[in-house]
């Protein structure tokens, strides 16, 4: 048999998305382009584009440039043309949508074109009404919908029980090479000089989009009872909307006598440098976090996390750390959690903080790993071709 006919087909992927600024689903699909294209595979995307057009770029994928951000239904219909016409240059193998609006384009242009149509239903959408249940419906009208965490393939089972599509439960994944101790590419003394830290203080950050649903007021609330411990406290991300959350979170710091302990660093892309720096982060959200991802990243990273008991923080959560979870909206309890994670950072409870790090590291290494989790979509895509050439 010629030695050709072993090798396995080189598939050509399209992921589409809104755009390619910073956020998790954006995270996935440039991790998942540069595993696609390490293995031999052809990685394109489609998005309205953004800063992360240059990484994905550098990376290997080719990137194309539509409106597929637009929610205009008009829009949706003239893209899903774009994506038929797109198809019949490449002959693409998979289209593979990661938001709804997309969504909608891909599933049109995948019954003209007659490919697999794969989606990943990355969180809760509003489903408070019949129209945006019918909206976010789309999700479900492709050959399979990859549930990032089995709360979501839950809460997909119960807000949509009628759906046919196969759910196939892929976690998501993190880069254990770049979240690791020997990642920073800034030493620690010079990010504590930066932030005029005090090298004697437990140092917390909370990092997250500033929007109400991330927490930092209860997180403020925790620490206005907490006067008396030696910390420092970053809030690590930028404010996403016009209705000024930022300076009302301030006025509360500056009315509670916190500006000494609490800074605001805004954006800062180099997270592994991040969470070297720090001893505890905070995962506030008042919603549930579909995933949880910075959970994972700060126990890659030795970090003691204290997150709130719901959604996918209750997985993502390694069993040792348990102990620091809190109550939803419930500033008390944050407060006695922080309070207890800060003890285990004592000098003298450093055995103790170490047996954590090492249990938190496994933990993540078995189940959240981005190899894992590119292996997985890759085998999938790759059992849909098969299925569908059988078709």
């Amino acid at each position: 048999m010629p030695s050709h006919l072993n090798q396995p087909k080189k598939l050509r992927i399209l992921q589409v998305l809104p755009s390619l600024f910073s956020g998790g689903v954006e995270r996935s699909t440039l991790d998942l382009c540069r595993y696609l294209v390490d293995q031999g595979h052809e990685a394109w995307v489609v998005s309205a584009g953004g800063p992360l057009v240059e990484a994905l770029e550098i990376a290997g994928a080719i990137h194309v440039t539509l409106p597929v951000h637009s929610k205009n239904p008009l829009t949706m219909w003239k893209n899903s043309f774009a994506l038929i016409k797109l198809h019949q240059q490449q002959s693409f193998d998979i289209i593979h949508a990661r938001s709804r609006a997309p969504a909608w384009s891909c599933y049109w242009a995948s019954k003209k074109i007659c490919i697999p149509f794969v989606t990943t239903f990355h969180g809760q959408y509003g489903h408070q009404n019949s129209f945006k249940k019918m909206y976010n419906g789309v999700m479900l009208k492709g050959d399979v919908c990859i549930a990032v965490s089995e709360f979501i393939a839950s809460h997909i089972t119960e807000i949509y029980p009628q759906h046919k599509t196969k759910i196939k439960l892929i976690r998501e994944g993190i880069d254990l090479v770049s979240f690791s101790h020997n990642s920073p590419s800034v030493s620690i003394s010079d990010l504590k000089a930066h932030w005029a830290i005090d090298n004697n203080h437990t140092v917390i950050i909370l990092p997250g989009r500033l929007t109400r649903i991330k927490g930092h007021q209860i997180f403020l609330e925790a620490l206005s009872q907490l006067k008396d411990a030696s910390i420092s406290c970053l809030i690590v991300g930028d404010e996403t909307g016009k209705d000024h959350y930022q300076k009302e979170l301030q006025e509360f710091i500056a009315a509670h006598q916190l500006s000494s302990i609490v800074k605001f660093t805004g954006n800062y892309y180099d997270m592994p440098a991040m969470y070297a720096l720090a001893d505890i982060v905070i995962s506030a959200s008042i919603k549930p976090e579909s995933f949880g991802l910075i959970a994972c990243e700060a126990q890659a990273m030795g970090c003691l996390v204290v997150a709130t008991k719901h959604g996918g923080s209750l997985e993502t959560i390694a069993p040792c750390q348990k102990q620091f979870m809190c109550e939803i909206k419930d500033s008390l309890t944050m407060a006695q959690a922080i309070k207890h994670a800060i003890d285990y950072c004592d000098i003298n409870n450093q055995n103790l903080k170490q047996k954590i790090q090492i249990e938190s590291r496994k933990y993540i290494e078995q189940n959240f790993s981005l190899e894992r989790m590119c292996q997985e979509t890759l085998s999938l895509y790759t059992s849909l071709m098969l299925s569908h050439g059988s078709d």
